[in-house]
């Protein structure tokens, strides 16, 4: 790490923490330039099973970009007032997720009911319960919960509401169910409604190197896997990656003498490119568009839809799995299957 970095770190200290765990990371594995995208945990955030504003929200707190008190003094901006929840500190994000004595609580009645030992609790600040942690459920009320700290800590700051924190662990846990609920029924509906097979595509794509990852997840209407897939290819643009998915998972079909009825995919792009093709506006995806048009001849009832990204988040771990090898990797019932894709398909209620 340069001494810049050095000097940032130290300067906020609300990242600290976080940046002394990716630093020690990177020196005892990689020994090279630092590069927060090299830290798995960065990737586990985005993984998590919960909304959207809550990943964006855990995010900025491991990048220490959280609008605390010290942290605007630090910028100079405002006086360094304490902890507006305790009083007794100053209002660093650890001392404000971890340490403050309003919110141990929380942790402690988290931890009872999860089966987590109390002196986790240390470790908590460091960012590590992203890759400790091995179950999602418990990862996503973490999650949840300290989304909800920072909600009823700006509520008493800028709308004067009394604190509550014996609410916060029953939202989270609230908050949790309903998401899985959500995500189990709306998956089970997609299926339902497919007849026979649905198909899952993502594509992952790097705008450096233009290399890509295709995923795919090939489903029968009883959430049973058939097959799921992972590949890197190089192309040219993000829809190019998006529709050789497509392409990728038809050809599966076709391999096998299977039958597709509908076909997913988190890009809006892809289906209006499909019913309103226009030469000038995608030539440069042409390679691909072609053979997508002949494969919806080879399969008449498969229609493309757009589904949201949280929705088709077992693709995009494909996906960008696939980016990290140029070999294809096929799944199958029958076959040995890694540790992460038990895990997803514990998560996303499937079994091959």
């Amino acid at each position: 790490m340069c001494s810049c970095s050095r000097n940032l770190c130290s300067t906020y200290s609300c990242n600290a923490s976080v940046a002394s765990t990716v630093y020690n990371h990177l020196s005892r594995n990689l020994c090279s330039t630092y590069s927060s995208n090299s830290w798995i945990g960065w990737h586990e955030i985005w993984r998590l099973p919960v909304i959207p504003r809550i990943k964006v929200h855990i995010w900025k707190l491991a990048h220490g970009k959280l609008s605390t008190y010290s942290y605007l003094y630090n910028l100079n901006i405002g006086r360094n007032n304490p902890c507006p929840l305790c009083g007794l500190e100053p209002e660093t994000a650890v001392h404000l997720f971890w340490s403050c004595p309003k919110i141990l609580l929380c942790w402690h009645d988290l931890f009872a009911k999860i089966n987590l030992p109390s002196h986790f609790i240390d470790s908590l600040s460091t960012g590590a319960w992203l890759l400790t942690i091995s179950d999602p459920w418990s990862k996503a009320l973490i999650a949840t919960i300290l989304w909800l700290i920072w909600k009823q800590r700006c509520n008493l700051v800028f709308r004067n509401e009394p604190l509550n924190t014996s609410v916060i662990l029953p939202r989270a846990w609230a908050i949790c169910t309903d998401f899985n609920r959500l995500a189990t029924r709306e998956c089970a509906l997609l299926s339902s409604n497919s007849g026979s097979i649905v198909i899952f595509t993502d594509a992952s794509w790097s705008v450096d190197s233009s290399a890509a990852g295709l995923g795919f997840l090939i489903l029968t209407n009883s959430n049973r896997v058939l097959a799921a897939c992972s590949r890197g290819i190089s192309s040219s643009s993000p829809l190019q990656a998006k529709i050789a998915a497509i392409n990728f998972a038809f050809n599966t079909c076709t391999d096998n003498g299977w039958t597709p009825n509908m076909v997913f995919c988190d890009c809006p792009g892809v289906a209006q490119l499909l019913n309103h093709f226009n030469i000038s506006f995608a030539w440069h995806v042409n390679s691909e568009f072609h053979p997508m048009r002949r494969n919806s001849a080879l399969f008449p009832n498969a229609s493309i839809h757009t589904i949201s990204r949280d929705l088709n988040s077992f693709a995009d771990t494909l996906a960008n799995f696939g980016n990290q090898t140029l070999t294809r990797l096929f799944f199958y019932r029958g076959f040995d299957r890694p540790f992460w894709i038990e895990e997803l398909c514990l998560l996303h209620n499937l079994s091959f």
